[in-house]
């Protein structure tokens, strides 16, 4: 871990990284004071369990407090941004499952099928925060039975208590004119946010993190236009 010029510790840190042992999950455990994530969303889960102090997450339907013993989640291409809810700002550990994973989980262990979506945002659940935090440390021991196993558990009991599946489309009859693609929206209703890239020799500016200093898989999106608050 990093440390200031005393040598001593620095108030904020974050650990954003992806295990083999798990494909389709990416981990982040971090502490946060001053930081603050800009708008963005995710291509898969965002499943959040606070360890200590306050994260207020702002979401399109309004501001949730995230404490100790709740879990947070968020939906595929849900916006949301996030900062300190108390001054001394809060710590967490965080999955990410990919959309693929969970639908995975879904069918194995749960009566949900096709896309599956979290009816609710956070729920009061310590014994399911902690099985999140239990995740993080059988991932960092290099324990890939028990990261597997504690990550299914985890999901299909959120699914199982808070998930639902979303309707199918109508399939199109046969005959029918082809109507003009419509702008790509998400299920949320809100634009899919764009994938930034650069090219060689482009002057284009790279856009600011937004979920941790490396975003090697989570889908990790900023809106555009939306300032970063670090």
């Amino acid at each position: 871990m990093a440390t200031t010029p005393d040598g001593g510790r620095p108030d904020e840190w974050a650990r954003h990284w992806q295990y083999p042992g798990v494909p389709g999950l990416d981990l982040l455990r971090a502490r946060y004071v001053r930081h603050a994530f800009s708008r963005h969303s995710h291509e898969g889960y965002v499943l959040g369990a606070v360890r200590r102090g306050i994260e207020d997450v702002v979401m399109p339907e309004g501001t949730i407090r995230a404490r100790p013993g709740t879990v947070v989640m968020i939906n595929p291409e849900v916006p949301h941004s996030a900062h300190a809810g108390v001054p001394e700002g809060w710590s967490y550990a965080t999955l990410y499952p990919s959309a693929g994973l969970v639908a995975a989980i879904a069918e194995e262990a749960t009566s949900l099928r096709g896309t599956v979506a979290f009816g609710e945002t956070i729920v009061d659940d310590e014994s399911t925060a902690r099985l999140i935090s239990a995740v993080h440390r059988a991932a960092e021991e290099g324990n890939a039975l028990a990261a597997d196993s504690l990550l299914r558990v985890a999901v299909a009991r959120l699914l199982r208590r808070h998930g639902r599946s979303l309707p199918q489309r109508a399939p199109r009859s046969a005959g029918a004119a082809r109507p003009p693609p419509p702008a790509r929206r998400s299920s949320t209703g809100w634009p899919r946010r764009r994938r930034w890239s650069s090219s060689p020799g482009s002057s284009a500016p790279a856009p600011s993190p937004c979920c941790a200093p490396s975003r090697p898989r989570t889908g990790c999106r900023p809106t555009p236009g939306s300032p970063t608050r670090a």
